[in-house]
């Protein structure tokens, strides 16, 4: 059965495209709201227009010190000023691709076809969510994030100072210490921290549900609370009892599957599995380490501000590249998010599939704003 002109313009990658990359944002908006004290890498890690000269990325690094007195009649030192290196930024491209199963044998209705691709693009959508969120908390294989990919190896802009990887785990309510801890990295991050516009003069807590629940039944945190029932323990007393450092408590729920160090998916017992419902599954900031075979808590404290993550586009050269050559299908790119959609197939929709590709990187310029609490 053809497809009608309505159809065919419902399913042309620019349309495609633009639902796909607002769904992105409507989950962040409707699933994990800010106001309720969730967060996930989109509403914590900003997509940073790097052609904007207002954050045009430069290098300084280290302590500054004051400006010199200078002989009024001495020459403009000027001329011999060094310019800041240009900061080289790492960038993985990912992509899946969809071929919609069709039944040649069953009547196509008129709405059919739209609804094939229409599941298509839903996967799509769920796939660049989670793999933001692997690369801004986790990293992978190709991009190092905050915690590491299983968890054990902070980036690398942290410094050592700042992560905290030799205390009583949080399960171990009569020893473990997580006000001290979370005190010690709100003072570095607040001191040894970067001030400048959009970013926050003290720093949030983020944390997965199971380490929250710990945290409020450790003797640490109970011996502290004065007149306080337990029982309505909420994020801003214990805010409040932490430390006065403390912006903010946030809790990350976003699961993903469990993968080993090959990078395929695992369930509970380590066995390679193909469907991602058959896998285990973790929260991002409590990755399993299969060297360890077991799971890595971690806490994040940190000052996001305005430059604190990477989203690259595809760049005009790009586009100016694919000017003349043989281009499968028809191509629609979004440039501001580093994402595009490709059709390939007549309006028939037998044979026809659809791909989405995200250009995507991480970057932490001023490491001194976070700090990692491993093995909580």
């Amino acid at each position: 059965m053809p497809v009608t002109a309505h159809e065919a313009d419902l399913l042309r990658p620019e349309v495609i495209r633009n639902e796909v990359v607002e769904k992105v944002d409507q989950m962040e908006r409707i699933q994990l709201s800010e106001g309720d004290g969730f967060a996930s890498a989109l509403n914590t890690f900003p997509i940073i227009n790097v052609d904007d000269p207002d954050e045009a990325y430069y290098t300084f690094d280290g302590m500054v010190r004051r400006m010199q007195p200078v002989d009024g009649d001495s020459e403009s030192p000027v001329g011999s000023l060094e310019l800041p290196d240009k900061e080289d930024i790492d960038t993985q491209s990912y992509k899946e691709k969809f071929n919609p199963k069709k039944d040649a044998d069953r009547r196509l209705g008129d709405n059919t076809v739209y609804s094939l691709f229409q599941r298509a693009v839903q996967k799509i959508q769920i796939k660049i969510y989670l793999t933001r969120e692997i690369i801004s908390w986790r990293g992978d294989e190709a991009i190092d994030g905050l915690i590491g990919q299983f968890g054990t190896s902070h980036h690398d802009a942290i410094p050592t100072g700042h992560v905290i990887d030799d205390g009583t785990a949080w399960s171990d309510s009569a020893n473990a210490t997580p006000v001290e801890e979370l005190g010690h990295l709100a003072y570095r991050t607040t001191t040894n921290g970067f001030y400048g516009e959009g970013v926050p003069p003290r720093p949030t807590v983020y944390m997965g549900p199971s380490a929250m629940r710990d945290l409020k039944q450790t003797s640490d945190l109970e011996d502290r609370l004065t007149g306080v029932r337990i029982q309505s323990l909420d994020r801003s007393t214990i805010q409040e009892i932490v430390d006065e450092d403390i912006g903010n408590i946030r809790r990350v729920m976003v699961e993903v599957p469990r993968e080993n160090e090959n990078g395929e998916l695992i369930d509970e017992n380590d066995n390679v599995v193909d469907d991602p419902d058959a896998a285990a599954s973790d929260n991002i900031l409590e990755p399993y380490d299969p060297n360890a075979g077991e799971v890595v808590r971690n806490v994040v404290v940190g000052r996001a501000g305005p430059a604190s993550a990477y989203f690259p586009w595809f760049l005009e050269d790009l586009t100016n590249t694919m000017n003349g050559v043989d281009i499968p299908g028809q191509l629609a790119i979004e440039q501001n998010e580093g994402f595009f959609v490709q059709r390939k197939g007549d309006w028939d929709p037998i044979g026809s599939w659809i791909k989405g590709a995200q250009e995507l990187g991480f970057e932490v310029p001023r490491g001194e704003n976070f700090g990692v609490i491993r093995g909580v």
